[in-house]
């Protein structure tokens, strides 16, 4: 497509707004195809909605519930694109939910769903490999069930289906894995920098690209970007919103309705499945909520995710969860079993995002109801000539960002009437398998953990963080108090990765952090090492461990840290 500049701004076919996973694989989707693309996320990639998630990659089974058919077969085929492209970092997940003698939910039922799931995914395993196969879905008799679930109380319970979904063990890790696949390609990205004035400009729009990162030199020259098309998928989806059409006097839509999505990580080792729980409210409501492990065989610990509740955000914190809303979560879980599973000092993390939701359905009360199934790309040119070639793409499922993208694509390819590639994004690996990885890292003296470790997480990255090793061999030390890290992967996250903070590092690289605070030597060390490389003072420094330890709980500021 085109190159060159626009006057004195950067000249971009497109530019997408919001680096969660939406926009990483639009990123990703558009430069294959051979769009210029500038993708500009004003905090850390992957730092928002797209990190609060149960990690699950869904195959569709539970849309037979609604009958609907083409959502099933979507997300089974959705799901083998992800095993496809990022193999290792998404893994089959078992799951098991229990049958009752409620019609609805009864093994005859169930059983057929189950059946009809099998036949109409029946190529799901073709040119997979072993480790990346969808097993049947198949019955469960009580006591393999109660096996598997042990303690419930629900007394209507006949046994169980099991299925099996996927699992992205670490969606910051996949999200920086798009994110770099796309650069590949040719697309350019930019974190900590924000997007100002933007405005009509001939054929399409400019704004002031402005750095925002607090780490490097501060340039007061304004960067001048322009683009024909622009996609706006921010976590809240309103970019657009309040920057530019919010200034119209003649603008005629809603602000955008979202829930508070919950999920909660707890330092437990409940079950080798993900279990789905029959769980009730204080008024005695039932709701379906589910357990899943999180286990990437480095931790010390097991851990478990639980979730996903749902919070109407039209009254209360918006990026913070209650005392009230936690401990009603925790008992809403152990009201499925005799004995209570976890308690509030069992939490090492809560992740906390925001989805679009149904502002009719909300208005009438079940935020878990209110909640938008599918994505939506919203053409603005469609309400209004003047604002052609301005969309925004929100969506709530993770499985989908990837569907979502190539829609987009192909929605412009045929409104521009485009000629552009066709869409590889779920066949083509985002990274190459170097079968020589290995015996070179065994050389330089890495343990076998280490090597998993790196070729699990770091696999776009592993010639250069060898690289590093093999011109010093201090690279290859351990980080304290995670021995299964090397330096040279630290130091490879810092000149690569774009990283401008700790939380940055410890969470969302390396990633030491990701389920709970790391270990105080491993926060420290890593701390000296950044600070030198960025010339940060003491009260920088203590600023950075700060917003780290606040991470984590996200609670009001009247509950205090645990």
């Amino acid at each position: 497509m085109t190159t060159g500049s626009q006057g004195n701004a950067q000249y971009y076919d497109l530019i997408i707004v919001g680096a969660g996973i939406f926009g990483a694989m639009l990123a990703l989707e558009s430069s294959q195809r051979g769009l210029k693309v500038l993708l500009v996320e004003k905090n850390d990639f992957g730092g928002g909605t797209s990190a609060n998630s149960l990690k699950t990659i869904h195959g569709g089974l539970r849309y037979l519930q609604s009958f609907d058919i083409r959502s099933s077969i979507i997300s089974a085929k959705e799901r083998k694109a992800w095993l496809t492209i990022a193999p290792g970092l998404v893994r089959p997940l078992s799951c098991i939910l229990p049958t009752t003698n409620d019609l609805m939910k009864s093994k005859f039922l169930v059983g057929g769903g189950a059946w009809l799931y099998n036949a109409l995914t029946r190529r799901r395993n073709v040119n997979m490999p072993v480790e990346a196969q969808i097993p049947n879905a198949h019955l469960l008799s009580i006591s393999a069930l109660h096996d598997a679930m042990p303690n419930l109380t629900d007394d209507s319970v006949t046994g169980g289906a099991c299925w099996h979904d996927a699992q992205a063990i670490n969606t910051e890790r996949l999200i920086i894995a798009c994110l770099f696949s796309a650069k590949q390609y040719g697309a350019q990205m930019v974190n900590y920098h924000a997007l100002e004035n933007l405005r009509k400009a001939n054929a399409g729009y400019t704004a002031s690209l402005i750095d925002s990162s607090l780490t490097r030199p501060q340039n007061t020259e304004k960067v001048q970007v322009f683009a024909p098309w622009f996609i706006d998928c921010t976590g809240r989806g309103e970019f657009l919103e309040k920057e530019f059409l919010e200034c119209k006097p003649e603008k005629k839509h809603r602000a955008p309705t979202y829930v508070k999505a919950v999920n909660l990580v707890v330092k437990k080792s409940i079950s080798e499945h993900a279990l789905g729980l029959k769980a009730k409210d204080a008024s005695g409501m039932s709701r379906l909520l589910f357990l899943t492990p999180w286990l990437d065989g480095f931790a010390a610990h097991a851990y478990a995710l639980i979730g996903t509740w749902y919070f109407d955000t039209r009254s209360g914190e918006l990026n913070a969860i209650s005392e009230d809303e936690l401990n009603a979560c925790i008992a809403q879980v152990n009201s499925a079993f005799f004995e209570p599973l976890f308690a509030i000092e069992d939490i090492t993390q809560v992740h906390l995002g925001h989805l679009p939701a149904d502002p009719g359905r909300l208005i009438k009360g079940n935020p878990d109801t209110a909640l938008k199934k599918h994505a939506e790309l919203t053409d603005w040119g469609e309400t209004k000539i003047e604002y052609e070639g301005m969309y925004s793409l929100k969506g709530t499922k993770f499985t989908l960002a990837r569907k979502a993208a190539e829609d987009t694509i192909n929605y412009l390819e045929q409104k521009y009437a485009l000629k552009l590639a066709p869409s590889i994004s779920a066949s083509t690996p985002l990274w190459a398998i170097n079968v020589t990885s290995v015996d070179q890292l065994e050389l330089m003296g890495w343990s076998q953990e280490q090597i998993s470790f790196a070729l699990l997480y770091f696999p776009c990255g592993i010639q250069k963080i060898m690289a590093l090793c093999a011109d010093n061999a201090w690279m290859c030390a351990p980080i304290p108090g995670a021995a299964y890290c090397c330096h040279a992967v630290l130091e490879y996250c810092l000149r690569h990765e774009q990283v401008h903070h700790l939380t940055d590092m410890l969470v969302r690289r390396l990633p030491l952090g990701n389920a709970e605070l790391p270990a105080k030597e491993t926060i420290t060390y890593t701390l000296e090492l950044m600070a030198g490389h960025f010339f940060w003072d003491e009260q920088r420094r203590a600023q950075e461990v700060n917003t780290l330890e606040k991470y984590y709980m996200k609670r009001l500021p009247e509950d205090g840290l645990k």
